[in-house]
């Protein structure tokens, strides 16, 4: 290493030095490129999955299949159905605090993994996280009183939300634990 008269590294030491450190610097990005774009990814199907779950059947009248004696399959009759948009503005009218307050944890969640697409802080990660576990759990407390009616069942947007939420909360977890965020 070239020195200069001052005991300080040389112009052309140190331009080498930074030379280094962004060659290393492009080197990381360009490894991490296809898993940065793979969860970009799931962000992305995550939200789209949660906004389009409301959409689909989240109670179902009737329906399903069966197998009589010798062992053909056959379907019971679906006598209706409701939305998951249906399901939270009725808890909404009728002050179902478990629904409504899922319903709004739902979109708050919806709001956050949009939040998650460019560098999001720790903060915005952890509270992703939260809310992945919150809304399910909130779900499944305003079914509790409707698991007796076995006519009555929950519909295929359920289903979706849940996850829905698993691949949004392990996309934000895997991002906390790697250390990927803005401070």
């Amino acid at each position: 290493m070239s020195r200069n008269s001052h005991d300080r590294p040389s112009e052309i030491e140190l331009l080498r030095q930074r030379l280094l450190r962004l060659e290393a610097r492009a080197y990381r990005q360009e490894a991490d490129a296809p898993r940065e774009r793979a969860r970009a990814a799931a962000f992305a199907a995550g939200a789209v999955a949660l906004f389009l779950s409301m959409a689909l059947p989240w109670v179902r009248d009737g329906g399903g299949l069966r197998f009589v004696d010798d062992g053909v399959v056959s379907s019971s009759s679906l006598n209706g159905y409701a939305t998951g948009w249906d399901l939270f503005g009725a808890a909404a009218r009728e002050v179902h605090w478990p629904f409504a307050l899922a319903f709004v944890v739902l979109l708050l969640l919806l709001l956050f993994s949009l939040g998650c697409f460019k560098e999001p802080s720790k903060g915005v990660l952890v509270t992703t996280v939260v809310l992945c576990v919150l809304t399910p759990a909130l779900c499944l407390l305003g079914w509790f009183p409707s698991l007796g009616a076995a006519e009555d069942s929950m519909g295929s947007g359920v289903f979706v939300m849940l996850m829905a939420c698993v691949v949004i909360g392990s996309c934000a977890r895997g991002m906390i634990t790697d250390g990927r965020f803005d401070s």
